[in-house]
């Protein structure tokens, strides 16, 4: 089963979990459950999706923010491409970053900083 919060957890915390007894019958409530996530998001694909676009694949969603921009360079034979925008999708297990001019034919050379964050912080 996964559960889907309404709002972010802080990680090392603790907290109250209460089941609505729609789903098991009767109310159910956890006391002190420890929120707590030590793995790192990775990359799991990267590839061109259009002439100004590439699709980044994470292994959880991130938390995608303004600034974010800033996580992402580009370079083909010797230019680099500024970040126009990211745009989550699927709640920030995928991102579509958008660049202001359009990539060349030939090999795109991608960087990710590593000021982005999943959920978790």
């Amino acid at each position: 089963m996964t559960l889907t919060l309404k709002e972010p957890v802080k990680n090392e915390t603790t907290g109250k979990l209460t089941v609505d007894k729609v789903v098991t019958g009767k109310e159910l409530v956890f006391d002190n459950i420890k929120f707590s996530d030590h793995e790192i998001p990775t990359i799991e694909d990267v590839r061109v999706i259009g002439k100004d676009t590439v699709k980044f694949v994470f292994s959880e969603p991130i938390n995608i923010v303004a600034g974010s921009e800033e996580e992402f360079d580009f370079e083909q034979d010797g230019s680099s491409y500024s970040v126009k925008e990211v745009k989550k999708i699927k709640d920030g297990l995928e991102a579509n970053v958008v660049v202001f001019d359009n990539f060349k034919e030939g090999d795109l050379t991608v960087k990710v900083g590593n000021g982005l964050e999943d959920y978790a912080g």
